[in-house]
């Protein structure tokens, strides 16, 4: 019996190993930057961003401003960057400590433009 599980356990190891080993050179998340045709100029620079799904989006290269959706709001706080939402999720607006990062950010966050709820579409 425990040679059994030995074995199956080993195997499913040996094969979780060779599937995280790929020699595909593509990315699901690639960014490919692009100069934009409107001028030469740096500040209008731009870069295209494709998703896992293949859909493309054409960005600034430089981001001045943001509006954090789902868990990203907390990511943005630790990243020094809570300065640079213009827009926030109805469920950021903290009253106490226990959301610690948007309790820090309330005063900041406090006038901003509600963009939704939470993600599960609650109030």
């Amino acid at each position: 019996m425990k040679k059994s599980i030995v074995l199956i356990l080993s195997f499913t190891l040996i094969v979780c190993l060779f599937a995280g080993c790929s020699n595909d050179k593509t990315t699901k998340n690639s960014v490919e930057p692009s100069a934009s045709a409107a001028s030469d100029s740096p500040a209008s620079e731009s870069r295209i961003i494709k998703d896992s799904l293949g859909r493309e989006v054409e960005i600034p290269s430089t981001i001045n401003t943001i509006v954090p959706l789902g868990n990203t709001p907390r990511m943005i706080t630790y990243l020094g960057l809570a300065n640079k939402v213009v827009g926030i999720g109805e469920c950021e607006h903290a009253k106490s400590p226990i959301q610690a990062y948007a309790f820090v950010n309330k005063d900041l966050w406090a006038n901003l433009p509600n963009v939704g709820t939470d993600a599960m579409g609650a109030t």
